[in-house]
């Protein structure tokens, strides 16, 4: 009768084990770190990142898992230059973020730092920059000094928590009929300095 009992006892253990496993091992795989919040305690760990490996938690608790390398985002951000035109503009981003600060970055912003960190504070320098120029600068001769100045500036993105390795403008998209013009000038330019050659 108490075989009986143990017997059960210990197949319910099993199944609970069993279905509880992912939320009591957790595995931090190569180039991730986590942070553990504690729903009985004081909440998020401050003073312990989780490296990789395989970790023991109770399933009460909950691990964030954060990818700690060095990772890239694309994006599009409009741009009004200095004369009221929209410039469509081509950015990408490497970044990662602090390991010491990892804790502190998961308390205070989330998982979803990207959205709510990098992105805002690029939109703001591209649009404070090209704000700056005609579209006939940015699309000729100010380009090299655009990216220049995201270049130099790209320490300040995000650097309380982050790490921003480096800022490139991929495109710059003009209005077609802007375009076009700039292109049409610069042949005749072309053109004119045929003529003066020969």
């Amino acid at each position: 009768r108490h075989k009986v009992k143990i017997l059960i006892c210990s197949f319910f253990l099993l199944f609970l084990v069993i279905y509880l496993a992912p939320r009591i091992f957790i595995g931090v795989h190569p180039g991730e770190a986590g942070v553990r919040w504690k729903r009985f305690g004081q909440g998020t760990v401050m003073d312990w990142v989780y490296g990789e490996g395989m970790h023991v938690i109770p399933p009460w608790d909950i691990m964030a898992i954060y990818d700690v390398r060095i990772q890239q985002k694309d994006h599009q951000f409009v741009a009004i230059s200095t004369n009221g035109l929209s410039i469509a503009v081509g950015v990408s981003i490497r970044y990662r973020p602090k390991l010491p600060l990892l804790v502190i970055l998961h308390r205070e912003v989330g998982p979803d730092y990207v959205d709510k960190i990098i992105v805002p504070e690029v939109q703001a320098l591209i649009r404070d920059l090209f704000g700056q120029y005609t579209p006939d600068e940015i699309y000729t001769t100010r380009r090299s000094l655009i990216q220049d100045t995201l270049t130099s500036a790209v320490g300040k993105i995000g650097e309380k928590y982050l790490v921003v390795d480096d800022l490139l403008i991929k495109s710059i998209r003009l209005p077609p009929a802007i375009q076009d013009a700039i292109e049409e000038k610069l042949t005749q330019e072309q053109r004119q300095l045929e003529m003066k050659f020969r």
